[in-house]
């Protein structure tokens, strides 16, 4: 009877431990969560199954028929219990590598000061090679010196937005996103940028004590969050979005120094050289869904998660979901090299000083703003 309940617990175990890894973003289990289970059910299985084994040697050391039968049948749960202990052993050893991709682990590198100095090294390579083939200017470096726990600019630092989160119910949510290329004004691919799109849902909760302005006109109340680990941002967004005025600027959020990148403006269209089509473009029309003063008053919202099943035409933008909540971003650096660190909404009060904005909402990474489960093809949103 005891090498059942032994078993049955075995089997428990494994199902816990599996359970918690797939469904880990759904119930927001910590990644290390999942790791501790499986250590504890490995430990726990390895214990069951030395003690199964250490009966059937008693037992078939005592003799007679009923202890030989007792035996066999501990061998029999013993056996697999071993089975599912090396299972478990081996998802224990793969489970750090699916990790890797986890909306955890898309965090802000620690930077160093080896690090950021070998970076504006590599960045003014860039810029200064970009200029001479362009002739555009890049925002204007900001000098940084280096503090216990980040960087911020020197003699000012990087301005605290003031915090009314409490204050404001404002949810934030990435329905879909997805990266693109970016383009240069001829229409060729930039390899030193990439556009990130994303499709948002804003909802301003009726026990919040404010109205909330969701304009994306200069100064844009949405932005994009990236860490801030260079002395200057290399951004070169499509010509209407430059000549709007807006530009990227250095926030502390929640003790992080990160440059808050506005979106492209609406309908900012590159025509691609080889004629083969256009870039991305944001589609941002709160005026279309009943906002037409772009303020969310307390109980009002904005967006839905609609999409297309399938991939579709460029042309026929009608299958792909409700549009006007979809922001395109230039965002300077590789998809594959460029940490994000959320969306954020602020007050920016009309002002382009960020030390008189207020933060109202924040969609962090690492609580998986951009994720696998809610990243699509660009022509499906």
């Amino acid at each position: 009877m005891k090498h059942r309940i032994v078993y049955w617990l075995a089997i428990g175990l494994s199902l816990a431990s599996i359970l918690s890894f797939l469904l880990r973003e759904y119930l927001e289990i910590e990644s290390r969560f999942t790791f501790y289970v499986l250590f504890c059910s490995v430990i726990v299985l390895n214990v069951a199954e030395w003690l199964l084994r250490r009966r059937v040697e008693n037992s078939e050391s005592i003799g007679g028929r009923s202890h030989k039968n007792a035996a066999r049948e501990e061998k029999r749960y013993s056996w697999r219990i071993d089975i599912l202990y090396k299972l478990l052993t081996l998802a224990l050893a793969a489970v750090p590598i699916f990790l890797m991709d986890s909306p955890e682990s898309v965090q802000a590198p620690i930077a160093t000061p080896e690090s950021v100095q070998q970076s504006d090294v590599t960045m003014k390579e860039k810029g200064d090679s970009v200029r001479k083939s362009s002739g555009q200017d890049s925002v204007q470096p900001v000098q940084i010196r280096t503090i216990k726990g980040g960087y911020l600019p020197a003699g000012i630092g990087c301005p605290l937005p003031n915090d009314l989160r409490d204050e404001v119910n404002l949810m934030l949510r990435v329905y879909w996103w997805c990266h693109a290329p970016a383009y240069t004004e001829e229409g060729y691919s930039d390899p030193n940028q990439f556009q990130l799109k994303v499709r948002l849902g804003i909802e301003n909760g009726l026990s919040s004590k404010r109205d909330v302005s969701i304009s994306i006109d200069r100064p844009s109340a949405i932005r994009l969050l990236i860490p801030c680990l260079t002395d200057s941002l290399d951004w070169r967004p499509p010509p209407l979005t430059r000549e709007a005025g807006d530009s990227p600027t250095c926030v502390l959020v929640d003790d992080q120094n990160v440059w808050a990148i506005p979106p492209d403006v609406n309908d900012d269209l590159i025509k691609l050289a080889d004629g083969s089509g256009y870039n991305h473009i944001s589609h941002w029309h709160p005026e279309y869904l009943g906002q037409d003063d772009m303020i969310l008053s307390p109980g009002e919202r904005i967006g839905d998660d609609s999409k297309a099943d399938g991939l579709t035409s460029a042309a026929d933008l009608s299958e792909r979901g409700n549009i006007y909540t979809d922001l395109v971003f230039t965002v300077p650096g590789m998809t594959d090299s460029t940490p994000l660190y959320g969306i954020a909404i602020f007050d920016t009060a009309g002002s382009d000083d960020p030390a008189k904005w207020s933060l109202i909402a924040l969609c962090e990474q690492e609580k998986g703003c951009f994720n696998e489960r809610n990243k699509a093809a660009p022509s499906m949103f």
